[in-house]
């Protein structure tokens, strides 16, 4: 676009209002592309407030499985896991474990919103 395409809009500043003097000359145009000048820089500036932290995670899966059975009593749980049936059993009792976890949490909840 050139100049000669722009819309001029007189707005009226301070004083008469007859007098040709007391009104600014605001281009449309040039307005619209500041605006969205200002929303496209926004985003070229935007920065993302949740990021994975860099190398190896804190906690890893193993972790996880070694801390759940520590809670349930498994001792030897890599031999077991060679064992399909040991393994079968163990899976079992930590499904039906995390089940009895989570009603635990559900009923504390539900005393803390009621008292």
């Amino acid at each position: 676009m050139s100049r000669n395409n722009l819309i001029i809009c007189p707005i009226h500043m301070k004083g008469n209002v007859m007098m040709c003097d007391n009104y600014r000359a605001v281009t449309l145009l040039y307005a619209i592309y500041k605006i969205l000048a200002n929303i496209l820089y926004a985003i070229y500036r935007w920065k993302t407030y949740a990021t994975r932290l860099k190398g190896r995670p804190r906690v890893r899966w193993e972790d996880g499985v070694r801390n759940d059975l520590r809670k349930m009593g498994v001792t030897n749980w890599r031999q077991r896991t060679q064992e399909r049936k040991q393994w079968e059993e163990i899976i079992e009792q930590a499904k039906t474990h995390k089940k009895s976890c989570r009603a635990e949490r559900r009923r504390r909840r539900k005393k803390i919103f009621y008292m």
